[in-house]
């Protein structure tokens, strides 16, 4: 075992997207029981959901060592295949 490889790894990006992805399932198992956005709890969950999330995608496009690498998106052939098995699925 690496133990040391922890200290490297992507914590801010792991800790706003498990924030980031649980406020965004709770509101949408929650949302209907709650009405939606009439919830005070679920408009909440919803803006953290964002934040989180978009702070997420920040952090990721800007690592060194990111969690997800997003920029391989920008390759056609994977964006493509990726889009088109988003579509598809």
């Amino acid at each position: 075992m690496k133990l040391a490889l922890l200290r490297e790894g992507d914590w801010p990006g792991v800790i706003t997207m498990a924030i980031g992805l649980s406020a965004l399932q709770t509101v949408l198992e929650e949302g209907n029981k709650d009405d939606w956005f009439g919830s005070v709890f679920i408009v909440r969950l919803s803006i953290i959901a964002a934040i989180s999330l978009a702070l997420f995608l920040w952090i990721e496009l800007t690592s060194k060592k990111p969690l997800l690498n997003l920029w391989l998106l920008a390759r056609r052939n994977f964006g493509f295949g990726i889009l088109a098995n988003f579509l598809l699925a």
